[in-house]
């Protein structure tokens, strides 16, 4: 890794704006993809997560959206509930890996997904003739998890375009002015 943001992924991810993937009224997440290769990534990513959830609910199906809005395929490869005894004793914990399709992830860049709970067919989530047809995973791309907020970097882009962030210095005024 040659780039401060491959080694420090979550100074990168603080600072891009991912607003506009926010879904109004459904509780959005954002997953930001991170190639660190030389070329371009299309195919499958994985990311990992453990949060209580409450007994009765369990698991919750899951719908990845592109850039564009539209909705990827994604599935389960670990959907574990894990009684925890530092839970209430109506939550589990909920294991999960969640793969899903990242296209055009850029060479030495990032792109970023919109997560939330819900349903679609279009996401394939338990098609698992569909599933069967597609590459394995390569493990090569981190995926990491962050809120919608503002930020002055795009929702996709490359390192090597990114402006550096402005040191803070004090300085010390030698003529105060006093009123």
């Amino acid at each position: 890794m040659n780039h401060l943001f491959e080694e420090k992924p979550d100074a990168l991810i603080a600072r891009i704006n991912t607003l506009s993937l926010d879904q109004e009224g459904v509780p959005t997440r954002v997953l930001v993809a991170i190639n660190p290769r030389e070329t371009p990534y299309s195919g499958l990513v994985r990311f990992a997560a453990a949060f209580p959830v409450r007994a009765t609910t369990g698991r919750r199906p899951v719908i990845i959206r592109n850039l564009s809005g539209e909705v990827v395929p994604c599935r389960f490869t670990v959907d574990d509930m894990i009684p925890d005894a530092r839970l209430p004793e109506d939550r589990l914990l909920w294991r999960m890996e969640l793969e899903f399709y990242a296209d055009s992830v850029p060479a030495k860049g990032w792109r970023a997904f919109a997560s939330q709970f819900g349903f679609s067919p279009e996401s394939r989530l338990d098609d698992a003739a569909y599933w069967k047809t597609q590459p394995p995973y390569a493990g090569e791309i981190s995926v990491f998890e962050t809120d919608c907020h503002d930020g002055d970097l795009p929702q996709n882009g490359y390192f090597a375009d990114i402006p550096p962030v402005p040191a803070v210095t004090e300085s010390v005024n030698a003529n105060p002015v006093s009123s």
